[in-house]
């Protein structure tokens, strides 16, 4: 029961709040609606004829401008068909810078040709120098040098060959002497 009572007290404190929230809008509203037309928002007759009269010159400088460049364009037109007709309008070049630019590229074809002959000629030239010199230094040994540097090396490794024949004789000698001894333990 006290559930019950209690859920019908929530109920009428929240129908109370939701009348007292609808009747503060209901005087809200009256308020609003009375200040309706306080704030103007339209301007004023002169501001307006003053506009209007901004308004109409613009068109008119416009038409003015556009007229203008139509006659220019016309006048353009006019000359660039009276140029047709009398030929002045090649897209070419003419026969003399024509003759000129041949006789141009022929001019420095035939300078290359004398450079690359000139430079033929010396690198010929410098070649025969090369291989006529004599008493160059050579990179390489000669053939006795090397023929000598064998021989030094051969015989170098037959003395140590015959030293290492002679160390190993007297090693062997020398074991022999001290196995006898006691003092050489290895053999």
């Amino acid at each position: 029961a006290d559930r019950r009572a209690v859920a019908e007290r929530r109920a009428m404190e929240k129908a109370e709040r939701e009348r007292t929230i609808a009747e503060e809008n209901a005087v809200l509203a009256r308020r609003r609606s009375s200040l309706h037309g306080r704030d103007a928002k339209a301007l004023d007759d002169n501001t307006e004829a003053m506009r209007r009269e901004v308004e109409a010159r613009r068109l008119a400088e416009k038409e003015a401008r556009e007229a203008k460049i139509s006659e220019e364009n016309a006048v353009m037109r006019q000359r660039i068909a009276a140029s047709k007709q009398a030929g002045r309008d090649s897209k070419g070049l003419s026969q003399e810078t024509l003759a000129a630019r041949e006789r141009v590229a022929a001019e420095r074809a035939q300078k290359k040709a004398e450079q690359e002959m000139m430079l033929k000629m010396e690198n010929l030239e410098f070649n025969n120098r090369l291989t006529s010199q004599k008493g160059r230094d050579a990179k390489g040994l000669s053939p006795e040098t090397l023929a000598a540097r064998k021989g030094v090396a051969e015989r170098s490794a037959q003395r140590k060959r015959e030293e290492s024949k002679l160390l190993a004789r007297e090693n062997a000698e020398r074991k022999k002497a001290l196995r006898g001894t006691g003092t050489y333990a290895g053999l």
